[in-house]
């Protein structure tokens, strides 16, 4: 399942990053190549950046340096939502953190 979930999010950010490989779409995917999709969830529930006007970025790398990957999701608003991974690096489970903070804050980027 780790494949199918980074191949989504490569999917879904379009782009690829050193973080974020998934090998089956560096050419023109055909339906027939893309894996089923699937909803990602976390401790809460499924992932969901409605609250924000969705327009989600994900980011989904290894940003404690522990080995595992976790899932950063930006949003329309200018907000960063971080999941940790307390799976495993090949069976990710992931718990919501809230919003990224930086200097005690919520991490904002303006985007207007």
């Amino acid at each position: 399942m780790s494949q199918n979930f980074a191949a989504l999010v490569a999917l879904v950010a379009g782009a690829q990053t050193p973080e974020v490989r998934a090998p089956e779409l560096q050419s023109t995917p055909s339906a027939s190549s893309l894996a089923a999709p699937l909803r990602l969830e976390c401790d809460t529930g499924p992932i969901d950046s409605g609250a924000y006007r969705a327009h989600s970025g994900p980011l989904y790398a290894d940003l404690d340096g522990d080995g595992k990957r976790e899932l950063l999701v930006g949003n329309f608003k200018g907000y960063f939502q971080r999941y940790d991974n307390i799976g495993e690096a090949g069976a990710p489970k992931l718990v919501s953190k809230g919003l990224l903070q930086a200097g005690g804050q919520d991490a904002f980027l303006h985007n207007w």
